[in-house]
């Protein structure tokens, strides 16, 4: 899911460069503006598809250590506060 981090900053950059356009004008600027919009577009949309497409694959249940019946999936620090289940300090998910 980290892909998404792409178009959000690709999308602020060309909100920046409107405000830019706006500020010093000109040509350039204004082409600058189209392209990243259009940018912007193409690559969440794309995200948007392939997100779709794999959401079989993004929604797997969670792997739980070889051996292990719990419900709950390990924590990754070595000391999880609570157990789910019995409501006693786990120290390891080994």
């Amino acid at each position: 899911m980290a892909w998404w981090a792409f178009p959000f900053s690709l999308t602020v950059l060309a909100i920046a460069a409107v405000e830019y356009t706006r500020e010093v004008g000109g040509h350039a600027a204004v082409m600058l503006v189209l392209i990243l919009s259009a940018l912007s577009v193409v690559v969440t949309i794309a995200i948007v598809v392939c997100t779709a497409v794999r959401t079989n694959d993004l929604l797997q249940p969670p792997v739980l250590p070889h051996g292990s019946d719990d419900q709950v999936a390990c924590a990754s620090s070595p000391v999880v506060p609570l157990d789910a289940c019995t409501g006693s300090t786990v120290s390891s998910c080994v």
